[in-house]
C-alpha cells in the first residue's frame, strides 16, 4: 500500500499512506481582556493576545478573561471608572494596617486566655510543668488566631502555680499605658 502523490490546490500531500495537512485556515490566537491578574500573562483589565486553546481551556472556564469585543471593552472601561471612583475613599495601606492592629489589640486585651496544665498533686497549687512564654504564644495562636511573638511578652519568669495572671505586653498604647494580657492557668481534671 505505497502511495505517493501531491495535490497542490488543497495542499494535501500523501506520502506512504499518511496524510500531511497544510496550514490551518483558522487563526491560532485571539485577544482577550483579563478579568483577574494572571501570572506571567498580565494584570486585570489588560488586553492580551493568547492562543485559542489556552483561552478556551484555561481562561474562560476559570472566568479569568472575556473575549475582546467592542461591548466588553466598553463594559470594562465603565467598570474601571466605577472602581476608581470607589477607590478614592479607600484608606491608605498605612491606615488599613493601623486599623488591623487596633482590631488585633482589642481581641488580645478583651479576651482572657485559658491555659490548662497538670498539677503535681491533687489539691495542690503548683503545676507539674511551668507555663512559659512559648506556651502562652501557642495558646494565643490557637484560641485567638493571632501570632504573638515571644519578645512581646514581659514575663518575669515561668508561671508555676495555677491562677489568674496579668502579663504585660511590650506594646505601648499611648500616654504611658501598656497593654496587658489576662491569662487564666487552670488545672487539668
Amino acid at each position: 500500500m505505497l502511495q505517493c502523490f501531491f495535490r497542490t490546490p488543497g495542499r494535501t500531500v500523501v506520502l506512504f499512506g499518511q496524510q500531511v495537512r497544510g496550514l490551518k485556515r483558522a487563526p491560532r490566537s485571539l485577544n482577550v481582556i483579563l478579568k483577574k491578574d494572571v501570572a506571567k500573562l498580565g494584570l486585570a483589565g489588560t488586553e492580551v493576545c493568547v492562543n485559542q486553546g489556552f483561552a478556551r481551556n484555561n481562561l474562560y472556564p476559570k472566568q479569568e478573561a472575556v473575549p475582546s469585543t467592542a461591548a466588553n471593552r466598553e463594559a470594562y472601561i465603565q467598570e474601571s471608572q466605577a472602581v476608581a471612583a470607589a477607590g478614592a475613599n479607600k484608606p491608605s495601606p498605612k491606615e488599613s494596617k493601623q486599623m488591623q492592629l487596633a482590631v488585633v489589640l482589642k481581641k488580645l486585651l478583651r479576651t482572657p486566655l485559658v491555659v490548662r496544665q497538670k498539677v503535681e498533686e491533687e489539691g495542690s497549687q503548683s503545676l507539674a510543668e511551668p507555663v512559659t512564654g512559648p506556651m502562652i504564644c501557642d495558646a494565643v495562636a490557637r484560641q485567638m488566631q493571632v501570632q504573638l511573638a515571644e519578645e512581646l511578652l514581659d514575663l518575669p519568669g515561668p508561671i508555676v502555680e495555677h491562677g489568674e495572671y496579668n502579663i504585660n505586653l511590650r506594646i505601648k498604647l499611648g500616654e504611658g499605658a501598656r497593654a496587658r494580657l489576662l491569662v487564666n492557668v487552670l488545672p487539668v481534671a
